[in-house]
């Protein structure tokens, strides 16, 4: 990501509500948040659960746990707690982060009899830190990466940066993401397609537009897409079904990625979904692209955000 921050410094890179994060504020919060999580314990190679919203606060752990060399596992906060337990277990992870902006809902997790042992610190003072267990050896340098529980929380995938950049790469050049765009995803950050989505963004130096609601009301995407002027849309099928139902105009004017099932963040494919109004493909990375006209990216706003982490 460094290489985005330098070459795209003053653009806009996060979108989330009526905050604006441009990519110089962006890395620089990556940076001091990840020097504060090695600080409260956390080392390259461990393994890190997120369970935060989807909007900035959660790119930014995962970015910052990602550049510390740490594994991150994104979890979904509007999920039932025990289904987060479960993918903690499976996982194995040494680390809970919460943020004070979910209630630190992340407390749940620690109460369960699973994670017995833990200890809680407060990190940049926003956010919940719980080690759990003894924290067990990992080597000095890590690749870094993601880890994603498959179906049925049985399993995990772990994916290291060098694998998710490289798909992030071709995302990025079969959608011809470029910094022009607005990339709205109103999926949660939780799956290995999402989070590749995300990175394609990033890489191209493109707006990425977050918001930390649950679901795909029709309504809430559609005011998201429309106020943050959006050319590119991640979603779901469902919430892909559920704008077309609705009638949502804005799927004229963005083109559409449809991740694969929540349930099973590895597959590699999903059944195509075809809308009338513009062509499509089936990407190789689990999503399916609908192909829409490309609007300029607004210049209303200018103003960036004065919420960034501090030291």
């Amino acid at each position: 990501m460094e290489s985005t921050a330098v070459a795209y410094a003053d653009r806009a890179a996060v979108l989330d509500g009526d905050c604006l994060h441009d990519y110089t504020t962006l890395w620089e919060a990556v940076g001091l948040l990840a020097a504060d999580l090695a600080a409260a314990g956390v080392r390259p190679g461990q393994r890190a659960a997120i369970y935060i919203g989807s909007g900035y606060e959660s790119l930014l752990v995962m970015l910052a746990v990602e550049h510390l060399g740490a594994v991150a596992v994104p979890l979904d906060i509007f999920e039932p707690v025990e289904h987060a337990v479960r993918t903690v277990l499976a996982t194995r992870v040494d680390h809970l982060i919460g943020h004070i902006g979910d209630g630190h809902l992340v407390d749940e997790l620690a109460d369960d009899p699973a994670t017995s042992g833990a200890t809680a610190v407060t990190v940049a003072d926003d956010y919940t830190l719980i080690r759990l267990w003894r924290p067990r050896q990992a080597p000095s340098t890590g690749p870094g990466g993601f880890a994603f529980c498959l179906s049925g929380a049985a399993a995990a995938l772990t994916v290291g940066s060098a694998g998710l950049a490289a798909g992030a790469g071709e995302l990025r050049a079969e959608l011809a993401i470029t910094a022009e765009d607005v990339v709205a995803v109103t999926a949660p950050l939780t799956t290995r397609a999402a989070v590749v989505a995300v990175l394609a963004a990033v890489q191209a130096g493109a707006c990425l537009s977050l918001r930390r609601y649950p679901g795909s009301d029709p309504a809430q995407v559609a005011e998201q897409l429309g106020d943050d002027e959006a050319s590119v849309l991640v979603c779901t099928a469902a919430g892909l079904a559920e704008l077309r139902a609705a009638g949502s105009h804005a799927l004229h004017t963005v083109r559409v990625l449809v991740l694969p099932s929540a349930g099973d963040p590895a597959a590699p494919t999903m059944p195509a979904v075809v809308l009338p109004e513009a062509p499509h493909s089936r990407t190789r990375l689990g999503v399916t692209a609908f192909r829409g006209s490309r609007p300029a990216r607004s210049a209303r706003r200018s103003q960036v955000c004065s919420c960034r982490h501090q030291d």
